[in-house]
């Protein structure tokens, strides 16, 4: 199996089982595409995305995965309705930043290096749609041996 979908299982596994202030059930998808009745229920994907290496040593690679956590709800496009979507987002990076889920859940030579956070905030998608629809990067590093040494 790829470790970037390794990642994006455990990472997905690991958000199903903590306690967030809105629950959720988080599932890896390639593509999360969802129909407006679909998303009257909170969805969150976790999507396997690019992958970039450098060269660390004369044997060793270093491989950096992006992993997308997309966060979608409709909502009537009100503060009360999106507020405690944002501050889900923010307790979802901070729980991938944290020790709880790198240490526990993720492949061994996973590590987490860095997050980015951003909002789909456009007059279609939240305007004229009435979804919320978020983005959070997640950027793992992972050490390989090179066998072509």
């Amino acid at each position: 199996m790829s470790i970037a979908v390794e990642i994006a299982d455990s990472l997905a596994a690991a958000l199903t089982s903590h306690t967030f202030s809105v629950p959720f059930v988080a599932s890896r998808k390639y593509v999360p595409d969802y129909d407006r009745p679909d998303l009257e229920e909170l969805r969150v994907s976790v999507v396997p995305g690019p992958a970039e290496t450098e060269r660390i040593s004369r044997g060793q690679d270093l491989f950096t995965h992006s992993i997308m956590v997309i966060v979608a709800k409709a909502t009537d496009g009100s503060n009360g309705q999106v507020d405690p979507l944002m501050q889900l987002c923010e307790e979802i990076i901070n729980v991938i930043r944290g020790d709880t889920i790198s240490a526990r859940m993720m492949p061994e030579e996973a590590k987490y290096f860095s997050s980015s956070f951003q909002t789909m905030f456009d007059r279609d998608t939240l305007g004229d749609h009435r979804v919320f629809t978020a983005q959070i990067e997640v950027t793992y590093r992972v050490p390989r041996q090179n066998s072509g040494v």
